[in-house]
């Protein structure tokens, strides 16, 4: 018989996932009776996977036919990640017990580990159990004309909602996420009634700014809204109706990376004295740059870079400020 350990179930650790500095978790392994345990531990080592940090007694809480739970509290003392298995000493022999994919396996495997953060954003009162609504803007609900002036060509705009999307890369294997449906911000205006009464109390909104591709994070403008979805004064409305409907308003942060036809890049590729030279990464300028996943389309910026902190947060009308001035309740970061 295995012993019984998946730190994914709340049957064995509690709580799921991320924990607080000082935050109290609860272990437990189930051991067969067979094993005749007499003393177990949980061994907890600093993230270089070698060093201990410290070790924690498990106390036999209870027991049936087959097994016996071993559990206890433990509390991580500072923030960062850790690795940790298990130490059981039986009537026989003492031996490690190592994860093995969901199972475990003893003296050989993986180590568990867990992350331990400080709280230095807590999430808002509002997001707490809330029922939260995706809305992919393009492919959501269309409500009159879009204006598509300033999308790169080629484009289309599908006649037929009912059309497969066209996701398939071209025959140099290149995806252009250029096929657009026309959902747009007056049309998730339009289905607020029928989004109340589902319950839905957070709409969460995926990129919402000047982009060339349909999914919009290749932001090119973070000052503007995307012509296709209508005007900074669609979005105010918007925001406004959802407040009178108790809803909450989340917007996409993708500070991460910009798209290679941002006025951004554009800038800085073309001019080497620009102001936005020093948000990217250049190997061998203008040509060669870091990118998200090594996708060229989408250069990475450096969030390190003091003149773009100021721009999206500091400023006394930076990007994040100006957005939730205009109705937005919050921010999701993209990474």
């Amino acid at each position: 018989m295995r012993i019984l350990f998946d730190s994914k179930l709340s049957q064995f650790k509690t709580p799921f996932g991320t924990l607080l500095p000082g935050q109290g978790c609860r272990l437990r392994v189930d051991i067969p009776v067979s094993c005749r345990t007499v003393k177990a531990e949980v061994i907890f080592l600093q993230d270089d996977a070698l060093t201990e940090a410290f070790r924690a007694p498990l106390a036999k809480a209870e027991a049936n036919a087959l097994y016996e739970a071993w559990s206890g509290e433990v509390s991580l003392p500072a923030a960062g990640l850790y690795f940790y298995y298990f130490f059981i000493t039986t009537q026989n022999e003492a031996f490690r017990l190592y994860k093995q994919g969901n199972d475990t396996n003893m003296e050989a495997g993986d180590l568990w580990q867990v992350s331990c953060v400080e709280d230095r954003f807590p999430a808002p009162e509002y997001a707490k159990g809330a029922v939260m609504y995706q809305i992919f803007p393009d492919r959501f609900y269309a409500a009159g004309r879009c204006d598509c002036t300033e999308k790169l060509q080629p484009y289309w705009v599908h006649e037929d909602k009912q059309d497969v999307p066209v996701y398939l890369p071209d025959e140099n294997g290149k995806v252009w996420n250029n096929d657009f449906y026309g959902g747009n911000l007056a049309g998730i205006r339009k289905k607020l009634s029928y989004l109340q009464e589902l319950g839905v109390e957070l709409l969460y909104l995926n990129p919402i700014f000047f982009a060339f591709s349909t999914h919009r994070y290749d932001t090119c403008d973070y000052g503007r809204i995307d012509p296709m979805l209508g005007t900074e004064e669609d979005f105010r409305t918007l925001c406004e109706d959802a407040h009178a409907r108790g809803m909450k308003v989340i917007l996409d942060g993708v500070f991460s990376h910009v798209g290679s036809r941002s006025r951004y890049f554009q800038d800085a590729v073309s001019n080497p004295d620009s102001k936005y030279r020093s948000w990217f990464d250049f190997k061998h300028y203008p040509d060669t740059y870091t990118s998200w996943w090594g996708i060229t389309d989408l250069p990475c910026i450096r969030k390190d870079n003091e003149d773009f902190l100021r721009y999206i947060i500091d400023d006394e009308d930076s990007i994040a400020v100006h957005w939730l001035r205009a109705g937005a309740d919050g921010w999701r970061l993209d990474v």
